[in-house]
């Protein structure tokens, strides 16, 4: 949406081309505007479809949690051995894909959250001062947009924790009772395995993707924007 409403403002706004940038050379003759204009437009459109690959990190995610979520209604209708040493393999398989996805997509997540941190940062630092009716709508579109990236990947990872600790929860809760020893044993393996929640790291270089981080970006930036308006203010 932002990119539409970015690529289209010069069809309904007072401005030359979808983005305000100086150029060394005339852009009056027609044919060097349409190359400028449409060289502009391949820019954003291939930031918009940057878009993709966070839909695409967020389809793995879902796809994870669905798997776990699956079983842990499994564990807690296992009635023997063989159920329960079935639903340890499937949760070996999961933790495998995610940890083999995580490896895949850490850095690009890093790459993303620094890029759109920087984006919302840079965003919200000129509506402190610009009064122009016909810039702050792109800016905050630009936010918008930034906010829309980090969020598309902090729900399914933080979904995907809380579907982690439910399976422990689960496999604890499982009937056990009453059962044979190596089926009990089982069972605690099980509950060994999944003690710890399954987190989507960055690289290490910054805090587990959840919406408690996401949150927490919001903060610090809404401070941050807060404070600086209050200090161009007096």
């Amino acid at each position: 949406m932002a990119g539409v409403t970015v690529t289209f403002a010069p069809l309904f706004l007072p401005m030359e081309f979808p983005v305000e940038v100086w150029y060394p050379f005339s852009t009056e003759p027609l044919l060097r505007k349409f190359i400028v204009y449409v060289m502009e437009i391949f820019v954003i459109a291939h930031t918009v479809f940057c878009l993709g690959v966070d839909v695409m990190i967020a389809v793995l995610l879902f796809y994870t949690t669905a798997r776990l979520e699956m079983l842990t209604f499994e564990i807690q209708r296992a009635i023997n051995e063989t159920h329960v040493i079935s639903c340890i393999q499937k949760h070996q398989e999961i933790t495998r894909f995610i940890s083999e996805t995580q490896k895949a997509i850490q850095y690009l997540l890093f790459k993303t959250n620094l890029t759109m941190g920087f984006t919302v940062i840079s965003g919200c630092f000129p509506i402190l001062y610009i009064q122009s009716h016909i810039l702050i709508p792109q800016f905050l579109s630009m936010i918008m947009a930034a906010l829309q990236r980090m969020y598309i990947t902090a729900w399914p990872a933080d979904d995907l924790k809380e579907v982690s600790i439910q399976l422990a929860l689960s496999a604890y809760s499982a009937s056990w009772i009453g059962k044979s020893p190596k089926m009990k044993s089982d069972i605690f393996i099980m509950l060994q395995r999944s003690q710890k929640p399954l987190l989507i790291s960055m690289g290490g270089l910054l805090p587990a993707l959840t919406l408690e981080y996401y949150a927490n970006f919001l903060t610090t930036v809404l401070s941050y924007f807060m404070t600086m308006r209050a200090a161009i203010s007096t």
